[in-house]
């Protein structure tokens, strides 16, 4: 899966660059990579969700050299959500609304930073609460093929 095509099946999916989307094992906030580390946390029958998924490649693009980056996936939070892993991670995190952009930056193993975008922030609006909260500005964007 591209960074264009944002996993909806329930599950928890971590992308890499080149490669896309892929199914990743347990995701707890002790097993987060140090860096920055990014969780969209989103339930299939949440409209709001569906209007973050169209922007989610774009945050994909401008934050997949500085973070690790995640989806949580269940069809609604913990209640219906047959995934296993997707529904723990639902609950270490603490999340009750969605879409949720979870943020944290870690070093050896230790949370330092942590900040929850419950909602649907303009790209700008992200840019801008990322960079003053996190200090973390986007890449810089790579030169598309003609």
């Amino acid at each position: 899966m591209s960074s264009d095509v944002i996993p909806k099946a329930e599950g928890v999916y971590v992308y890499s660059r080149g490669k896309g989307w892929s199914k990743a094992g347990c995701l707890s906030p002790s097993s987060l990579s140090d860096g920055l580390n990014l969780i969209y946390f989103r339930n299939n029958w949440c409209a709001s969700c569906a209007v973050l998924d169209l922007k989610m490649p774009d945050i994909v693009e401008m934050y997949s050299c500085r973070a690790t980056i995640y989806v949580v996936s269940c069809t609604w939070f913990t209640t219906m959500c047959l995934d296993t892993m997707a529904r723990r991670a639902f609950q270490q995190f603490k999340v009750k609304d969605s879409p949720t952009l979870y943020w944290a930056v870690v070093s050896q193993g230790r949370l330092l930073k942590e900040l929850r975008m419950i909602g649907v922030p303009s790209l700008s609006e992200l840019k801008k609460y990322v960079a003053s909260n996190l200090g973390v500005r986007p890449c810089v964007p790579r030169a598309r093929p003609k």
